[in-house]
């Protein structure tokens, strides 16, 4: 007999969405083609502050773009940062963060 899949180990096509997810993927996918500024929570560093930088991608961590047919949740929005460097954030992550206020696109300057 198999296991059943839980929903933490689901794939993304078989988890639902809510209003507000879309919503955020929505705008991540945005800041993406116009290549907007965002600001993201160092969530391993807290107290270091906050990642700025400018969105350039949705795709895989090689930096190849999101194809046609892929699951958007799947993907990564590379990111270049104020520093130079370029990272790459988990949508999925972002999508979450974006409805908490942790992940924010054209944030107020500092």
């Amino acid at each position: 007999m198999s296991t059943p899949i839980t929903p933490a180990a689901a794939p993304a096509a078989a988890r639902l969405l809510s209003g507000p997810e879309v919503m955020a993927l929505a705008a991540i996918i945005a800041a993406a083609q116009t290549g907007e500024t965002v600001a993201r929570v160092d969530a391993a560093e807290p107290r270091a502050g906050v990642t700025r930088g400018t969105a350039r991608s949705v795709g895989d961590l090689n930096g190849v773009f999101l194809a046609a047919h892929a699951d958007v949740r799947d993907s990564y929005l590379r990111v270049t940062t104020d520093h130079g460097w370029d990272v790459f954030w988990p949508v999925a992550e972002l999508a979450a963060e974006y409805v908490t206020g942790e992940f924010v696109i054209r944030p107020a300057a500092v």
